[in-house]
This record gives structure tokens, sequence and C-alpha cells, in this order.
């Protein structure tokens, strides 16, 4: 059996939850008999099989390298509350993927990558795995407006020199004539991406983010227990996700609420873990909080999982 080729195209490498989903589904790939090779703007790892690009333009170049410490500096701030992407940015790589052995290019978070006029000069199939909602919407990777503009149901409110709405007017363009196949990791996601003007017509298919569950398995409680010395007459339970403290859509406002409620009506003792802020939590909880900063080793993330009770 010959095996199958794919080009896939990802911003991060490693920097990120859609990256670590990114890399996921690329290795898990590999384990097939489907050769993979990657192209991506931020390598991290010795994989021969992934390949750094960057703008060949030096302009487009200092500006790519300006956004991403921009947008690291307001996620630290907490000032980045609605991310959103408006597809000018590209490396110039659209002639190596359209010569690129593999027959199928497989987009996964791109921002930056490839601009949406980009997107519309790729002469190969395209599979889309949406990591958040950029590729229908029209500038934001995520929103809760049940109603936007960008969906069949569209009230049209929203003004025509919007940014956004000129993104999204850029992506009709550019795209008209492309065909997508999209793979979405939930339900809810692929239902929007189905209500969407983009992709009422694509190809949607739900596939969750596929786990090695030979590597990620429970380990020894008590080992675990011992190696973060968590106090063992008490429930840990775990809160992890990147720049969780600032970010809205991470749900901290939501999980102290439920939390004090839980302190202040039931008898079970607890401690709160916290993977992915920087520093200490400033805040009234007489609970105990356990800021254990960012973590990027899975084996590490393996013994916490197994360490903690929820």
């Amino acid at each position: 059996m010959k095996a199958l080729k794919i080009l896939h195209l990802a911003t991060y490498e490693s920097f990120g939850g859609a990256a670590r989903a990114t890399m996921r589904i690329y290795h898990a790939l590999k384990a097939q008999p489907i050769l993979g090779h990657m192209f991506t703007m931020l390598k991290t790892s010795e994989d021969d099989s992934i390949q750094l690009v960057m703008p060949k333009d030096p302009h487009v170049r200092l500006k790519f390298i300006h956004l991403l410490l921009k947008s690291n500096h307001q996620q630290k701030l907490g000032q980045n509350k609605i991310l959103e992407s408006y597809g000018e940015i590209s490396a110039g790589i659209v002639d190596e993927i359209n010569a690129h052995q593999a027959p199928i290019v497989h987009l996964h978070w791109i921002s930056n990558l490839l601009s949406i006029a980009d997107i519309g000069k790729i002469k190969k199939p395209i599979v889309w795995t949406l990591h958040d909602m950029w590729a229908f919407s029209g500038s934001e990777h995520l929103t809760y407006d049940y109603d936007a503009f960008f969906y069949n149901n569209s009230t049209q409110s929203t003004p025509n020199d919007n940014p956004s709405v000129l993104t999204f007017k850029l992506k009709k363009e550019y795209w008209h004539q492309q065909k997508f196949t999209l793979v979405a990791p939930s339900k809810w996601l692929a239902d929007c991406a189905r209500r969407s003007i983009l992709f009422n017509n694509s190809n949607i298919s739900v596939i969750p983010c596929p786990i090695d569950y030979t590597f990620w398995s429970p380990q020894n409680l008590l080992n675990c227990r011992k190696d973060f010395n968590f106090d063992f007459n008490k429930k840990q339970i775990l809160f992890i996700g990147q720049n969780l403290i600032n970010d809205v859509n991470k749900g901290w406002d939501l999980l102290q609420e439920v939390l004090s409620t839980f302190y202040q009506f039931s008898k079970i003792e607890f401690e709160l873990v916290v993977v992915g802020h920087q520093g200490e939590i400033n805040s009234n909880f007489t609970y105990t909080i356990h800021s254990l900063g960012e973590i990027t080793e899975d084996e590490i993330l393996v013994n916490l999982y197994s360490a903690v009770d929820l």
C-alpha cells in the first residue's frame, strides 16, 4: 500500500493549545501509512519532517515578529479579550505549497503564515481542521454572537466599514472557487461552520482531537502527589489552560463563583491547582491555590493529571 502524502501548515509548532492539538493530529496521522510534512513559522522540536519558514520580504518578516511579540505582551497584560486576525500577513510560500509533492494540503491555525489571498491560490485539495472560528468568521477567532453577520440568518446590522466585515469580504472574494473539506473537534464548532455563509455547502466532519492512550494513562496517585507536594488529606482540583486568568473565554470568573459556593456549603476540603499562569494569584480565597506556572513537558502533565482528583 502506497503511503499518502499530506502537507500540514501551522503558524506554531508548540505555542498554545491549537499548536499542541495540531501536533497530536500530525503524529497520529504519521503513525498510519501517511507521510507528513509541515511548514511552520515557529519551530521548537528537532523533527526533520517539520520545516521552518519565515516571510521572504524583510518588511513582512519584521511585521510578523512585531505582531507575535505584541500578541504575547497583550496576553500577559490581559488586554487580548478578543483575538482578531485580518489575513493580510503572508510568509510568501504559496509557490512552495503548490510545488510540494504532497497532493493534499492540511490547514491548521495559520494566521500570519498564510494570507486570505494565499489560501485562495492553493491549487490542491484543502482539508482545514478548525481550532477556532476564524476560517468562517470575519476577523474574530471566537465569538458567541449567534446572529453574527457571517451566518446565513444574519441581520446584516454590522457597518460595512467594520474591519471584521472587510476581512469577511476578502474571504468571499478570494475563496469563492476554492473547495474545502472541514474538520471540527466538536459538534458545536461544526454546527457553527455549517451555518456560516462561507462553508454552508462544504463537507464538514466532526473528529475529536486524538490522544495517545499508551502515553496519556493514569500513574500512581501517591507517587505523583509526592512529586507535587500536594496535601494527601484534601481533594485537588486542576484548572489548566494558556493565559487562563486574563482570557475571559477560559472561565476563571465562573470557576471562582463555583468554588466559593462549594467551599461555603460543602464539607469536602480541597485545594486548587492552576497551570498556565505565571506568578502568584492574588485572591481572597481561604482555600489553598497552587500556581505551577506554565508546563510544556508532557511527562510532567501526565503525572499532574494523575495527582489530582478533578
